[in-house]
């Protein structure tokens, strides 16, 4: 009779798929058996799993298509290492490569590839994600991308759900800010109180009057836990920024539209590619080296100027 079968062996023995091999027994010493390798190192498989029952048929037929067809299949959402897949078939990339061009699957980089259906249901699934999550924390800018694939239904890879979500931002239907994502349409701020508006007003009007040297935080918000989600809210979207300070017993907030005018001062005065020190944009704002060093930093991190030991440009372009 022949069948699958999985082996287990009392040693380590070196082979690949697609090697043939022959079975004896001990004693008497004779051939009982052969056949043909379909899988190394692989976890114990449960006898009557159909998945993977039908997986080792399509290996076993030797038809490379319908294997890659079925590897594809199996691994949905988590996608398939083209890479890998050529060592284990002796395949040549370019066949395999048209493989998978002939079965229809995304090829989303050079290596990483994913069935259409299951990359459309991860796409539809992160969009509901979203949804729920938006209904549920309704002050609440979005999610993570970390957070976001561990909230989807489908077992899928990271870099999948990144490329879902990068194709979602592309098309209009997600949002990215400060690596939060959100539905495209989704504003937090239309869904709050009278009250919850005039805490918004409060709060940014607090840091507004501040300028480049603004309050405490904790002596704006206070202990009020209503005044703590809108600050949160107002962080989250951007309204307000918390700058990066080596002093741990200081937390340097400033208003965004604050620091939009100290950017457009320091761009002005310092176009590209004209050299600036600390000195230099603190004489010009009219502020402190305490808040300056946060600002530039600030501006460093995102982007806009580029640091060269004491001095900065503004970046090219």
């Amino acid at each position: 009779e022949s069948g699958l079968a999985q082996l287990k062996l009392d040693r380590a023995v070196a082979t690949r798929p697609t090697e043939r091999l022959l079975l004896r027994s001990y004693s008497p010493m004779r051939t009982i058996g052969g056949g043909q390798i379909l899988g190394v190192a692989t976890k114990r498989h449960r006898r009557f799993d159909a998945g993977v029952n039908a997986r080792l048929e399509s290996e076993a037929s030797g038809d490379v298509e319908r294997i890659v067809a079925q590897r594809l299949e199996d691994a949905a959402g988590e996608g398939i290492l083209l890479g890998a897949l050529c060592k284990a078939l002796g395949a040549e990339p370019e066949a395999l490569g048209e493989i998978v061009t002939r079965l229809s699957a995304i090829r989303l980089s050079e290596d990483l590839a994913v069935t259409s259906r299951a990359y459309e249901t991860l796409r539809a699934e992160a969009v509901a994600v979203l949804e729920r999550f938006h209904s549920t924390h309704p002050l609440k800018k979005g999610l993570d991308v970390a957070s976001l694939a561990n909230e989807l239904p489908s077992k899928a890879s990271i870099e999948v759900v990144q490329h879902a979500v990068q194709d979602l931002v592309a098309g209009g239907k997600l949002r990215r800010s400060q690596e939060l994502l959100s539905l495209a349409a989704y504003d937090p701020f239309a869904r709050l109180t009278e009250r919850e508006r005039k805490l918004v007003g409060d709060l940014e009007q607090a840091f507004l009057a501040g300028g480049l040297e603004p309050p405490p935080p904790d002596a704006v918000v206070g202990p009020a836990k209503a005044a703590q989600v809108i600050y949160a809210l107002l962080l989250e979207t951007g309204r307000l920024v918390r700058l990066k300070t080596y002093d741990r017993n200081a937390e340097i907030v400033m208003h965004a539209s604050a620091i939009e005018d100290a950017w457009q001062a320091i761009a002005g005065q310092f176009p590209y590619p004209r050299p600036f020190a600390v000195k230099d944009v603190r004489d010009l704002l009219r502020s402190t080296r305490k808040h300056v060093v946060p600002l530039l930093e600030h501006f460093d991190a995102t982007g806009r100027t580029v640091r060269s030991g004491d001095v900065r440009r503004v970046r090219e372009g």
